[in-house]
């Protein structure tokens, strides 16, 4: 089970950030909220058993995983959308209530986890492991909802429709992105620069910038990384039969971009220029975090 509810003045609120903040909500100023089904309007919870009222250091509203499984789309809650990918994260809150603050370790990285499951998914990225395989080509997964995803781009079925503009997806994610260039909302904050995103990942990857952590570990070698994408690029310099030789040295590289890069040491090519000053670089990627210098920071606004 998970908790959704409202403060007294009608914010929505995570109960994450409830937790952390230990802000006490008294029965007689958290409302009682019905959840109504979008597409047949059945209301909870008159038709739903699991549902319940469940009372700790603060009043909330109990809804069932079960009910979030079988009604695998968007909800609506006194004429507030939340979305489904709102709910699956109120999930994981869920899952470190139940296991009563018990962790899963993976035992290659370290890493912690509340629940199994997602430690049985963290290991396959150590593993290589991609049990879920696509049948109409040789693709493979490490998850089945990317499996799911995936077989859209076959039958090219696109069963996510924009309220705003009518138009079609193949992914509940990828429409959720869309809506945003209608809304321009951006609920997602950094704690440490106030920054803003419009989705949660991109702030995780943002927030690594600070913390300068790098939880994804080569199994190769004893590099690591702050993103599992690039993570998955570099293991294919172990994996890859290295084809590519440089003409100017005995260097060989798995990847004809990479290569086209490491010439440039030896040609003193930097085709990258920065346009702030006279500075040029040998990659893309060199020039994006020289630019960053150039960038103003911008003060924190306090929030009143």
């Amino acid at each position: 089970m998970f908790y959704i509810f409202q403060d007294k003045v009608g914010r929505k609120v995570h109960c994450s950030n409830h937790y952390k903040n230990k802000i006490r909500i008294l029965n007689s100023l958290a409302p009682k909220v019905v959840i109504i089904c979008p597409l047949d309007h059945c209301s909870f919870p008159q038709t739903c058993l699991s549902f319940e009222r469940y009372s700790t250091a603060c009043s909330m509203l109990v809804i069932s995983s079960l009910f979030l499984l079988f009604f695998n789309h968007s909800l609506t809650m006194e004429n507030q959308q939340f979305s489904y990918e709102f709910l699956q994260k109120l999930l994981k809150c869920k899952a470190k209530m139940l296991s009563g603050g018990k962790k899963f370790t993976c035992e290659t990285c370290g890493k912690t986890f509340p629940e199994n499951v997602q430690l049985v998914r963290h290991v396959r990225i150590h593993t290589g492991e991609r049990p879920y395989k696509c049948e109409h080509c040789d693709k493979t997964f490490t998850e089945k909802i990317n499996l799911t995803r995936h077989i859209f781009t076959h039958t090219g079925e696109k069963p996510y429709n924009c309220e705003y503009c009518g138009k079609a997806f193949s992914q509940r994610f990828t429409l959720s992105k869309h809506i945003l260039t209608h809304t321009g909302e951006k609920p997602y904050h950094c704690e440490y620069c106030g920054k803003t995103f419009s989705q949660s990942s991109t702030l995780s990857k943002h927030i690594l910038t600070h913390t300068g952590e790098k939880p994804y570990h080569c199994e190769y070698c004893e590099k690591s990384f702050s993103q599992s994408g690039h993570l998955s690029q570099h293991r294919l310099t172990h994996l890859k039969p290295k084809s590519y030789d440089c003409e100017h040295c005995d260097k060989k590289f798995s990847m004809n971009s990479t290569l086209v890069i490491h010439r440039r040491l030896h040609t003193g090519e930097r085709p990258y220029s920065c346009d702030c000053c006279e500075k040029s670089f040998m990659s893309s990627t060199a020039l994006k975090i020289h630019q960053k210098i150039h960038k103003p920071k911008k003060p924190i606004e306090s929030e009143h």
